[in-house]
């Protein structure tokens, strides 16, 4: 029976074949598939024309036809995207679905930066240009270039002149004998060819010579450079080019082309007199190439030119290249498709003809065999050798394989160390299908762990797929549940005497993958202490995190809450007052005050933050007798003219005594004249506050410029204020002391023998000195203010 219908089958799928191959029934346009082929960006050539084959059937993917090229990149075959980030096909690949497009994929030669004469410099990508006419740079060979014994440098890559090469970028290239450097390239960079013991020829084809980098041919022992007959001389004459041997006007020069060489180094250049035979040289280098024999030369490389022979005489004038050239007998590929019995290959044999040594393209007709799926051609007739496409190696008549796999397969499910549950059912299918996967439809659980889907290894460092995914079968697989360890992130109250630590983190994941940690969501409170977040230890000694930060994952860990005592003071009694007691936005006072705790807990509330330091108490003829000051807290040399104007005369009660803001503050700012860019450094003490503080707290108004005399009592008790400013725990430049050094400070004083002078007073020791000066010149300014108004 099973006979019968095997016999019953073929027969209709051969009546089907005869009915497509005379137009008849189906075949419609639905039933068929295009591969178009794109040149992306080729500099010359065609892309192939189309290919189109009925749905079901595979086409083999065409080599480079149309001799695509593009400057300083070699032909890598064809990918689906154009930046070949897709799926890569090989010229004579099989091809078996939808419409398709193939892009030319370029592999690049030369590693090159850009140079961007124009402002500012912007990213550049293949798509986008810099203004300002952007070069390239030659930085080096990529892998793809490293075997190289033949380098033309392109004139252009991707749009970009080549306008230089840079420095090391050949150094150490062994493998280079020749290099052609055109006329574009005008800077050859620092040991730019040094160590290329091998190259021999260097031909320049600019009439002006490049500069020429230190070392930059260094090592280089068997080198001679060809130039233009023309511009000889300018070589010779050039201070760095003279050190490197160039042909002189009347030499010519013969250099040695491997043109495919694989094996053995070409001849050394030669360099002869015109109108004097030089001898050509034979194949002393022993060069080889797989497959084929040395012919003897040409100045073609694909033969069209003249041909020379070992001890051929030549006698100039003009510079030569000789490639070399080689033959083989024609050798014949045989395609055997070992039992195909729907759709035979075509042709069956390939003639690969001298002097090429690899198959251009395969059959274009690839066979066809019931229940089985063609895989390509191989070197044996079980598969096992090596895969055979176009462009492989063909030294000798060869035999190639059409290699089958049954199209019928098995996609199985493994618990994969499950505690409990079951695995859904296999698949059965064939070979290309596309299937959709199983859910966990028997509820596999394990310990400690989540499902997160199947894996193609049981460690899970396969390929990931999800449940219910697409899954295209390539063979028989088995699918392993993939688990997702659980780690658990606990927060502890520390200590706190309200609200609640928020709930646990559960996390599903991997080691070193990052969480959002939670805020203080349960209002965590201690009394005395402000929460700053959390801490790896309860003591606060590990490491600190912020709220809603992100935290690496670990293992299981807590974290707890981290308590800090933001500042010491004491009630507002100003009877307790001391010079050098911090003042702060509250009212109160204390001598000292944490800032990390100030700049990450208390900014925005303004408690704690510090506004001033306690600098005098007033006198007879300085301030309020009795009455306390402060000076800003962050004093940082801030530098004003005490007057724009070229004369401020006649300004009355301005004196050496009593309090600034008094004498000073009023009078100025009642002038008609008043304005801030008149008088900077009024303004400043006008608008000075402390940072973090807003313009409805105690301190934001109210400081002024300190006569001459408060600024004597800055200064006798300066030793104290800065005692004061280091006990504020600089966390990015709140405070900084006042000078040790000579340095001179506005007074809101005059020189009252001329009134276009203002007094500067020395901070530099005690009592310091008085400085008359004009008030258009820039002096340092301190900020004071009596602590109680």
């Amino acid at each position: 029976m099973k006979k019968m219908t095997y016999i019953f089958t073929l027969s209709i799928a051969l009546i089907s074949a005869l009915m497509f191959s005379c137009g008849g029934g189906a075949g419609g346009a639905g039933d068929s598939f295009t591969v178009g082929y794109n040149a992306n960006g080729a500099d010359s050539g065609s892309a192939p024309s189309a290919q189109s084959g009925n749905l079901g059937t595979s086409l083999s993917v065409k080599a480079n036809l149309g001799s695509l090229a593009k400057n300083g990149y070699l032909f890598d075959g064809w990918n689906t995207k154009a930046d070949g980030s897709g799926t890569d096909y090989m010229p004579g690949a099989s091809y078996k679905g939808d419409d398709i497009t193939l892009y030319a994929k370029w592999a690049r030669l030369f590693n090159y930066s850009v140079n961007n004469p124009g402002s500012p410099a912007q990213a550049l990508n293949s798509v986008q240009r810099a203004p300002g006419n952007p070069t390239a740079t030659i930085t080096g060979l990529t892998d793809r270039g490293q075997t190289l014994s033949d380098i033309t440098i392109p004139r252009t890559i991707d749009g970009y002149t080549v306008a230089a090469i840079g420095d090391n970028a050949f150094q150490g290239c062994t493998n280079v004998a020749n290099m052609l450097i055109p006329d574009t390239v005008t800077d050859i960079g620092d040991n730019a060819f040094n160590g290329c013991s091998n190259l021999s020829g260097v031909t320049m084809q600019g009439t002006v010579p490049p500069t020429l980098g230190t070392d930059a041919f260094a090592g280089c022992v068997l080198l001679a450079v060809s130039v233009p007959q023309s511009a000889a001389s300018a070589y010779n004459s050039s201070p760095t080019w003279s050190t490197v041997a160039i042909l002189a006007p009347g030499t010519f020069s013969i250099i040695y082309n491997g043109n495919g060489s694989d094996g053995g180094i070409v001849p050394a250049r030669q360099v002869g007199m015109v109108g004097i035979n030089i001898n050509v040289y034979g194949n002393n280098g022993s060069l080889t190439r797989a497959g084929c024999t040395f012919k003897g030369w040409n100045d073609k490389a694909d033969g069209t030119g003249h041909s020379y022979a070992e001890n051929a005489p030549y006698p100039g004038p003009d510079n030569m290249t000789l490639y070399a050239q080689w033959t083989h007998p024609d050798y014949i590929v045989t395609f055997d498709d070992q039992g195909a019995d729907i759709q035979h290959v075509s042709p069956a044999t390939i003639t690969v003809k001298a002097p090429a040594n690899t198959i251009g393209s395969l059959p274009t007709i690839p066979p066809q065999k019931n229940g089985y799926y063609f895989a390509g051609w191989n070197t044996r007739s079980d598969g096992t050798g090596d895969t055979f496409v176009a462009g492989s190696q063909v030294i000798s008549d060869k035999t190639v394989y059409a290699k089958w796999i049954v199209n019928d397969c098995t996609i199985s499910y493994d618990r994969n160390n499950a505690t409990d549950g079951t695995v859904p059912e296999s698949h059965a299918t064939q070979f290309n299908n596309t299937i959709t996967l199983h859910m966990n439809t028997g509820s596999l659980e394990r310990t400690g762990y989540r499902f997160d889907g199947w894996n193609t290894e049981a460690d899970g460092t396969g390929t990931d797929y999800a449940e219910g995914a697409n899954y295209t079968v390539t063979g028989d697989a088995t699918l392993y549940a993939k688990w997702l360890k659980l780690y658990t992130i606990t927060y502890d109250s520390n200590g706190a005497t309200s609200g609640v630590s928020p709930d646990a983190q559960i996390y599903a994941g991997i080691q070193g993958e990052q969480i959002t940690l939670r805020s203080n969501t349960g209002n965590l409170e201690r009394d005395g202490y402000k929460f700053v977040g959390w801490n790896t230890k309860a003591d606060g000694s590990g490491t600190d995190y912020s709220v809603a930060t992100n935290y690496t994952i670990t293992g299981d860990a807590t974290l707890y809450a981290k308590w800090i005592v933001p500042y010491t003071s004491t009630p507002e009694n100003r009877n307790g007052v001391n010079v050098g007691d911090i003042v702060l936005a509250d009212g109160k006072t204390c001598s000292a005050v944490n800032y990390s705790a100030y700049s990450s807990i208390l900014y925005n509330s303004n408690d704690g933050v510090p506004v001033g330091i306690v600098a005098y108490q007033g006198t007879s003829n300085a301030g309020v007798n009795g009455k306390w000051y402060m000076v800003q807290v962050d004093y940082n040399n801030k530098s004003h003219q005490w007057c724009a104007k070229t004369s401020v005369a006649g300004y009355a009660g301005m004196s050496t005594t009593n309090v600034g803001y008094n004498n000073t503050y009023t009078v100025i700012c009642g002038l008609p004249d008043y304005s801030k860019a008149n008088y900077p450094a009024f303004g400043y003490c006008q608008d000075y506050h402390a940072p973090g503080t807003t313009s409805g707290s105690t301190y934001y108004t109210g400081w002024f410029l300190p006569s001459l005399n408060e600024l004597k009592l800055v200064s006798i008790n300066k030793s104290a204020i800065n005692t004061a400013v280091s006990n504020i725990e600089n966390g990015g430049g709140l405070a900084n002391a006042l000078p040790t050094s000579s340095m001179y400070f506005w007074s809101s004083s005059q020189n009252s023998n001329n009134t276009n002078e203002a007094c500067k007073f020395c901070l530099s020791g005690y009592g310091g000195d008085p400085y008359y000066i004009s008030k258009t010149i820039y002096g340092y300014v301190v900020a004071v203010r009596a602590l109680d108004d």
